[in-house]
């Protein structure tokens, strides 16, 4: 796999196939609903599942025990990774009952409302490292470009590998640095309207811009 990884969020079924132009897809259960098994037939590339809770910027509404209960399927139907976040209930436990079965973890935090202190975002990639993290994910909404920084920071700090990821407008130059940075990987958008956060750009854009500073 190229040093440069792009992972599709994939948001609808309709888009499957855009998915499949990128280096990773990421299936987001939350939002294909439970069509989702059926979807990642036609999923082409090596896949990360993801059941994002509304707390977390996603949009499942059922229980937590039944959100887990999708991802431990993800693990039967192949997925390379599971992204699980931080606050999830008995996490230490799941990671290892993942890690048994062959599958990596990804641990996650998203902070929908600003950018905390670094201090803060330091603590925060320490807890996911204790748990068990094989990647960290840090993904908060930027409010100033400074945030960018405290972000990309962390990158270099740790040796787990992470993402580090800017929402909104402005962090969109966190989403395209990231992976230059030591970055695990980034996430892009199939198309405009189906975006899975904001501030992502399009897999088109994000390869034609690294097309042209010659990393991709």
């Amino acid at each position: 796999m190229r040093g440069v990884i792009i992972c599709a969020s994939l948001t609808r079924a309709e888009e499957v196939e855009k998915a499949n132009e990128a280096d990773l897809v990421e299936v987001r259960i939350d939002l294909l609903g439970p069509r989702w098994v059926k979807v990642i037939e036609q999923v082409k590339k090596a896949w990360i599942a993801c059941n994002r809770s509304v707390d977390e910027g996603g949009v499942w509404s059922g229980s937590e025990e039944r959100r887990v209960r999708e991802l431990l399927k993800a693990v039967e139907l192949g997925a390379f990774m599971i992204d699980l976040e931080l606050r999830t209930k008995g996490l230490k436990e799941l990671v290892l009952q993942l890690k048994d079965n062959g599958v990596k973890c990804i641990i996650s935090h998203h902070i929908l409302s600003h950018t905390p202190s670094l201090e803060r975002l330091r603590d925060l990639v320490r807890r996911m490292i204790a748990s068990g993290a094989d990647v960290w994910k840090i993904a908060t909404m930027v409010r100033r470009v400074e945030d960018n920084i405290k972000l990309l920071e962390l990158l270099r700090e740790f040796e787990t590998p992470g993402i580090a990821i800017g929402m909104g407008d402005l962090g969109i130059v966190s989403r395209l640095l990231s992976p230059l940075l030591g970055g695990f990987m980034t996430y892009a958008a199939t198309s405009q309207q189906y975006k899975a956060a904001p501030g992502q750009l399009t897999l088109e854009e994000m390869k034609r811009i690294y097309e042209l500073m010659g990393v991709y």
